[in-house]
């Protein structure tokens, strides 16, 4: 028996010994030797019952029952699992990226890491938000023009729910969902609950902190009910502060067809002003020295950092370079890095609790 791979499945061929060899020499026809010749018959046996074999006119194209993607969009909707097959491995090439309190393009982990992963022949990077009543939607209209600005564009859902992501996944045959952490407790909650339904769904996810400036992973050693501000504060001096990270200026093409309904910005603005990540670097640029209390001044920027219009490296990063040029007022610096480590705080704890709650560890990139 030998074996014949065809794309996806093994089938063993059978073999037959015919005949002997004749060869002519010298005008004369002799038999010169005798040896087997094997030759193998059309018909394909499979190995097990699990391979299914379709045979056209001209070739046999095979497929393994067990690979989802070749399964009916129904069949793979009701068994809600759409992994990826065995004979892909290596990284994901089609991602979605789902924006959720990180309403920004700069210093987004989720997606860069989505670009370098899905930037190659048969790849997909697909950015979408789905809609809820916390997301400001003059942000969503920013992000969309900024994304459209790198040759790619937001896929907007109506509805916040488990389904309408899957059908989006299904569509377009998505690998893997990549996102980044929330930082607030109420918005951690809310998103760990979509992120298990997708789990329980067969959905590869996979996390970033792009939100924090420590990450509750550098300090997962540190139990949050054990110790207070000042004590996280002092092991977060052991802690490099990694670097803001740049987006490309050229992202991958996405789908012409897929949902990209506009929304009113006027909508989500519930504080009376546009909540966008251009706003929150005007409002930085803005500020002469000695023109406010740098604690009001940290507290307008509040807003933009809850909905992740602005990251924290970001901020602290330009805030550096203002420092260093004398542009802002003596301890500004300080109190910024201040706050920002004390949102971190809140985070480890915030986190520590759902996973405690959850009676399971919460979902951490592999």
């Amino acid at each position: 028996m030998n074996a014949f791979v065809n794309g996806f499945s093994v089938f063993r061929v059978q073999q037959q010994s015919i005949g002997t060899l004749h060869t002519t020499h010298g005008g004369s026809s002799r038999v010169k030797g005798k040896r087997n010749v094997i030759i193998r018959k059309s018909t394909l046996k499979p190995l097990s019952n699990s391979v299914q074999v379709n045979c056209t006119s001209s070739y046999y194209y095979c497929r393994n029952a067990s690979n989802v993607l070749d399964q009916p969009l129904g069949s793979r909707l009701s068994r809600g699992s759409f992994k990826r097959p065995w004979f892909f491995g290596g990284a994901p090439r089609r991602i979605l990226v789902w924006f959720f309190a990180d309403l920004r393009v700069e210093d987004n982990e989720a997606l860069i890491k989505a670009a370098q992963n899905g930037a190659v022949p048969g790849g997909l990077v697909l950015p979408l938000v789905a809609l809820h009543k916390e997301i400001p939607r003059s942000a969503i209209v920013e992000l969309k023009t900024e994304l459209q600005r790198r040759g790619s564009d937001l896929c907007v859902l109506p509805k916040f729910c488990t389904d309408s992501i899957l059908e989006i996944c299904h569509k377009y045959g998505i690998e893997a969902i990549y996102y980044n952490y929330a930082e607030l407790p109420d918005q951690m909650q809310l998103q760990n609950d979509m992120i298990t339904d997708l789990e329980n769904r067969g959905v590869q996810v996979k996390g970033f902190w792009s939100n924090t400036l420590v990450s509750p992973e550098q300090m997962e050693n540190i139990k949050a009910s054990d110790i207070g501000f000042r004590k996280f504060s002092q092991e977060a001096k052991n802690v490099k502060t990694s670097e803001p990270l740049r987006t490309p200026d050229k992202l991958p093409r996405v789908p012409e067809d897929i949902p990209t309904r506009m929304v009113d910005s006027s909508t989500g603005a519930a504080q009376g002003f546009s909540i966008t990540e251009s706003t929150a670097w005007s409002l930085l640029d803005s500020v002469p020295k000695n023109s406010e209390s740098e604690g009001s001044f940290i507290f307008r920027l509040k807003p933009y950092l809850d909905c992740g219009c602005i990251s924290p490296r970001n901020l602290l990063d330009a805030v550096r370079n203002r420092n260093a040029k004398h542009s802002f007022s003596k301890g500004m610096l300080q109190i910024l890095y201040s706050e920002l480590l004390w949102r971190s705080y809140v985070t480890l704890v915030a986190q520590q609790r759902l996973k405690v709650k959850s009676g399971a560890a919460i979902h951490h990139s592999a």
